[in-house]
């Protein structure tokens, strides 16, 4: 009897923590993509003021924004875009992969107009993102709970 109630209590408490995962997965796809959004402002500042290449841009960016990118320190646009495919959703990461790759190849004004496109298309998938987390996210956390608890019926 001991050993169904540690049981029964471990069930519980795996349920509530992948809640609290899955939960706290879904805030990190809003703030990765938030912070995207960031770095192509940084990126498109560092671009009309001072016109320096992609490499010089990253070195100097802020590391708490790079950071909340998910990205290890001296990887490059593409390889930052590539490391945080799992918090973005299909259409974010081919906007930024779109955007990283195209970076660099055109001219000062050609590369503010990409970088104003690329804030707006990126902005506008991020409300996108925010209502579909919005309506997952209590299904999930509700899902993970019921599961461990109807697992816990079929098990006593």
């Amino acid at each position: 009897m001991v050993f169904k109630l540690i049981g029964s209590l471990f069930l519980c408490v795996s349920g509530i923590f992948a809640s609290a995962f899955v939960s706290k997965f879904q805030k990190n796809k809003l703030l990765v993509l938030d912070s995207f959004i960031s770095l192509v402002f940084y990126i498109k500042g560092q671009v009309d003021c001072y016109s320096k290449p992609i490499s010089e841009i990253l070195a100097c960016a802020p590391r708490e924004l790079l950071e909340q990118c998910l990205v290890k320190e001296g990887a490059g646009l593409c390889e930052m875009v590539e490391a945080s495919r799992v918090y973005l959703s299909d259409e974010s990461f081919r906007l930024l992969y779109c955007f990283a790759s195209e970076f660099g190849s055109t001219y000062r004004e050609e590369q503010m107009k990409r970088c104003e496109y690329y804030i707006e298309a990126l902005s506008e998938e991020r409300k996108n993102v925010a209502e579909e987390i919005a309506k997952k996210s209590k299904i999930y956390s509700t899902l993970a709970i019921c599961s461990s608890l109807c697992l816990l019926i079929m098990l006593w």
